[in-house]
């Protein structure tokens, strides 16, 4: 069963930090994206919503974080965390700008530098339909094409196993 099921919260921290990237060397990369199975059972607007915790200070549920500060500005949410998981990101704090596209069903969560300006790549959390599923996938901000996501697959999959369980509980 998955560490969360087990009330493991250490071991499903590191195993659910699909969208901070890094983790142990050789471990299997995200690449081109991850997309779930039909998810049935579930109605969408409750994923939608288990997928908007990760916006805000809830993120701590789904990746290794501390010292969470959210900001909503206009138009998008401004993140700053400290991952504190393994690999090459320990330690680091990440900012961010989150964008919430409903319509779409599309997160955006777009790193920024230390100059607080718009990295090129985001990563991409997307509710699809027909048949219900939930994909992550990093792609070029302007141009919209998939690049290489090195963020360990392991981790995304718990992430997007934490989501059906918070909207299977909702």
């Amino acid at each position: 069963s998955e560490p969360w099921v087990r009330g493991d919260r250490p071991a499903a921290l590191a195993a659910a930090a699909g969208a901070a990237g890094g983790g142990p060397r050789g471990a299997e990369e995200v690449g081109e994206g991850y997309c779930s199975d039909a998810i049935a059972g579930v109605p969408a607007a409750a994923l939608w919503r288990a997928m908007l915790l990760k916006t805000g200070p809830g993120i701590v549920d789904f990746l290794p974080v501390t010292d969470v500060r959210v900001e909503t500005r206009h138009g998008y949410t401004w993140r700053s965390m400290r991952f504190v998981g393994p690999g090459p990101l320990s330690g680091q704090v990440i900012t961010q700008h989150i964008f919430v596209n409903e319509a779409a069903g599309e997160i955006r969560f777009v790193p920024l530098d230390a100059e607080g300006n718009e990295k090129e790549d985001e990563v991409v959390n997307a509710l699809l339909r027909e048949p219900l599923r939930i994909e992550y996938y990093m792609r070029h901000s302007r141009t919209k094409e998939r690049v290489h996501w090195s963020a360990p697959k392991a981790r995304t999959v718990a992430a997007v196993g934490r989501t059906i369980d918070i909207a299977k509980s909702s």
